[in-house]
Order: C-alpha cells, then sequence, then structure tokens
C-alpha cells in the first residue's frame, strides 16, 4: 500500500477542502490534511512557489497539482514511483504525468519534483521564451540552464481543462468545443 499526504492550497478559501480516495483494486490511498489558506490573492506564481517551499519544509519530495487537471486513476501512484525511481539521478529535475519522452523538457500539468532540485532554481533567471514572468517558463528555464530533464509519462494521464490563464489557447479551446 502506497499512502500520499495531500496538502491543498486555497487563496481566500472559504470553507476547508477534504479530498479522501480509496482505490480498491490497487489498495492505494490518498488523504487529504490539514488544509493552507491564504488570507489574502498571492496570485498563482507566488501561491506555487510559496506552497512548495512550505511542503519542503517537511517533505523531500512534492508532487504538484493545480484545480483545473483530470487525472487517470493510476496519476499520483505514477509520480510517486517515478519520484522514488529517480531521487538520486540527478539529471532529472521532475517527473510528469503528461505524455512526452523519457528525457524530455519541464512539463507542469501534473508534476513533482525533490527538495534539493527546487533548492536550486535560481528565481531570477529571464526565459527568452514568452510568459517569461510565469513560474514554469522560470523553472523551465532553469531546466535548460542546468540540463535537466523531466521524466515525462509514456502514456497521457492528464488533461488540463482550464481555459483562462497565461498559457491560454482560445483558438484551440474553441475547436475542441465546438468542432
Amino acid at each position: 500500500m502506497v499512502e500520499i499526504n495531500v496538502k491543498m492550497f486555497c487563496p481566500e478559501c472559504k470553507q476547508e477542502t477534504v479530498f479522501d480516495h480509496t482505490d480498491d483494486v490497487e489498495q492505494k490511498w490518498y488523504k487529504c490534511k490539514n488544509n493552507h489558506q491564504t488570507k489574502t490573492h498571492l496570485g498563482l506564481n507566488t501561491n506555487i512557489k510559496d506552497g512548495i517551499d512550505y511542503l519542503f519544509k517537511r517533505y523531500d519530495a512534492v508532487i504538484v497539482l493545480e484545480d483545473d487537471l483530470l487525472l487517470t486513476p493510476d496519476s499520483l501512484p505514477y509520480l510517486a514511483y517515478e519520484l522514488t525511481q529517480l531521487k538520486n539521478d540527478s539529471r532529472f529535475g521532475a517527473v510528469s504525468c503528461v505524455k512526452g519522452k523519457y528525457g524530455d523538457e519541464f512539463k507542469c500539468w501534473g508534476w513533482g519534483t525533490w527538495k534539493d532540485r527546487w533548492e536550486q532554481i535560481d528565481w531570477t533567471a529571464q526565459p527568452k521564451k514568452k510568459n517569461r514572468d510565469s513560474w514554469d517558463m522560470i523553472v523551465a528555464e532553469n531546466f535548460r540552464r542546468k540540463g535537466w530533464y523531466c521524466r515525462c509519462s509514456d502514456i497521457p494521464r492528464v488533461k488540463h481543462i482550464g481555459a483562462k490563464g497565461v498559457h491560454y489557447n482560445l483558438i484551440g479551446y474553441l475547436k475542441e468545443k465546438l468542432f
């Protein structure tokens, strides 16, 4: 049995959200407890960075999920397994549920990383790509500079269902919904 502690970070939450899921087939348990609520809206960049920093005071590895993702039932076990398997392989900076190559660039939809890698991120890095001030572009630029890879999934384990945000693709979204 694998136990994964889940902590939710909610800006200006009105009530505590509790997640408790049991997968009888694989005997995996996921528990959400001790949710963290901020008193003010910090914005995505600050909320992600501060939330991960907060968790690394207690844990050596974290799994990061945003609220606009649909996951396959095996997503969390996959991430937990890869985090365990690649912990001592310094070529990898993260693992991801996004389908891709074994050693791919950073992918931020359903991902995990280790404390020692996270602490090496230079938040002053200026990516050459668009959205230079977005947290994930800064992390991706650090991966490029450090020569790190992201262990991506061999099969798709996540779908992004959000329609707004920094990387919003209106044309793609409308094609998917209307055609």
